[in-house]
């Protein structure tokens, strides 16, 4: 009988063991923009967006399906990203100001 830890090590080896932890990825809302203003996330990762100006903002998906909702001036709001979501958010609503979502590892510079 395999002893729990070599099961998965095993389990690591061949590709099965699940991701040890979600990252947080942080995005400061400077009223004319985000930053940084593209993530590149994994299925459960969170996001923070934190609010880096003098008056309430929001981020909403360009397809409205999700919101931040009122973040106050110094606050911040946290969510799950999941497969799936829309990836394009808007700051305040105005299609000028976005960011994007993209799921999987960064492209090499």
């Amino acid at each position: 009988m395999l002893r729990k830890t070599t099961a998965l090590a095993l389990a690591a080896i061949l590709g099965t063991a699940g991701p040890l932890a979600a990252a947080e990825h942080t995005v400061m809302m400077m009223g004319d923009g985000f930053f940084p203003d593209a993530l590149y996330i994994e299925d459960g990762d969170t996001v923070r967006f934190v609010n880096a100006t003098d008056t309430v903002q929001q981020a909403v998906a360009a397809d409205a399906s999700w919101s931040t909702g009122d973040v106050a001036v110094d606050g911040a709001f946290v969510m799950t990203v999941e497969t799936g979501m829309h990836q394009v958010f808007l700051a305040n609503g105005v299609a000028a100001i976005t960011g994007t979502v993209f799921f999987g590892e960064a492209p090499l510079d």
